[in-house]
């Protein structure tokens, strides 16, 4: 069962287009005798010497990065840098072509870096805290826990105990039917409402002390897009961010909070902000009634100015309703809304007008 619910997140990291990211070869080639320092793989990695104390490909592996040269990657091609011969100029490298790994460069078309590991780097160790930009390249992560169950483990433990060496593919995929696909997914629209949510979504778990990269942020269109095709949509949801769960934790604790964030503001975020927009009514409510000595017109004049805010953002918010189900919503919080502010009237023995009127008036 956890084997088929990852699916869909491999399906959607093969429908990204993937920034490849590799720990980078340091050593470089000094002025001292050729037979005492060799060059080293940094020259066939980049394609000129390290330019020590200077600029180096190496600075630039993040496209993000102050002074990264401007490259657009192409379908199912990578971003890599390189120096020019003359000059020590830096230049990008969109073509996809080769993977260096440990020295050895394989001539093959970079489509998605997959991973896997027992253990995640310490990066408050000073000696492990430089992986963590390359840590961060890794769009979707997901934690392998031990199977519990023990008839899923003796299903697993026959299987492994006859299968056969060779494995045979059950279906395949071609690479100009990924590419077709990665096409559509990339004209899956992103509406401003959804980039306004994920904002929203950045802000709160920043707030919980929770680490998002500005790259992890400004990336997380494609995962999204990629859902909403997977799902047969051309447009992404609300609740298309729930897939993120996967995407911005960085620590596996994280995933608590990052999992309940989303469900509580992507499930149904019209809910979450006038269950907001409520909890600031009541509040006022309350503050009202706690300065019982105060002056009543000042007490229902300060209210008033609060409740007018809430319901010119109520009003917005129905007039940008997509549905009569939406409005239907707003309006239950219209009326709740309404209710306080007559109440809070008829506390102090003032004449009741409605919102609509108070607004109005504001507005002339």
């Amino acid at each position: 069962m956890k084997y088929l619910r990852g699916l869909p997140l491999l399906v959607a990291g093969l429908l990204l287009m993937s920034t490849p990211a590799f720990a980078a070869d340091y050593n470089f080639e000094t002025t001292a005798p050729q037979d005492y320092y060799g060059s080293t793989s940094y020259e066939t990695v980049y394609g000129a010497q390290y330019n020590y104390g200077g600029i180096n490909a190496v600075d630039f592996l993040d496209p993000l990065a102050e002074g990264a040269p401007v490259s657009t990657i192409t379908s199912g091609g990578s971003l890599e840098y390189g120096i020019q011969a003359s000059g020590g100029s830096i230049y990008p490298d969109s073509t996809g072509s080769a993977y260096t790994n440990e020295g050895k460069t394989i001539r093959i078309p970079t489509i998605s870096f997959f991973s896997a590991s027992n253990e995640i780097p310490n990066f408050n160790n000073p000696e492990e805290k430089i992986l963590k930009p390359l840590y961060d390249r890794f769009e979707l992560k997901v934690v392998t826990e031990y199977v519990e169950d023990r008839a899923a483990r003796l299903a697993i433990l026959k299987q492994k105990q006859t299968a056969s060496n060779t494995q045979v593919p059950v279906s395949t995929i071609s690479l100009a039917e990924l590419e077709a696909m990665q096409a559509e997914v990339r004209n899956v629209l992103v509406p401003d409402s959804v980039n306004e949510l994920m904002d929203d979504v950045l802000c709160e778990l920043r707030g919980k002390g929770i680490h998002i990269s500005d790259r992890k942020y400004f990336g997380y269109a494609p995962i999204a897009q990629a859902k909403a095709w997977l799902e047969g949509r051309d447009c992404v949801e609300p609740a298309d961010l729930l897939v993120l769960s996967a995407y911005l934790w960085t620590a596996p604790e994280e995933r608590t909070v990052i999992s309940y964030t989303l469900e509580r503001m992507c499930s149904d975020p019209l809910k979450n902000r006038l269950d907001s927009i409520l909890a600031d009514a009541i509040e006022g409510y309350g503050e009202f009634e706690g300065a019982a000595d105060a002056p009543a017109a000042r007490r229902i004049g300060k209210l008033r100015d609060e409740y007018l805010n809430l319901y010119e953002a109520l009003e917005e918010m129905r007039s940008g309703a997509q549905s009569d189900r939406e409005r239907e919503k707003i309006d239950a919080c219209l009326d709740n809304l309404e209710q306080y502010s007559r109440k809070a009237h008829e506390a102090i023995n003032f004449s009741y007008a409605p919102l609509r009127e108070l607004y109005a008036l504001r507005a002339s």
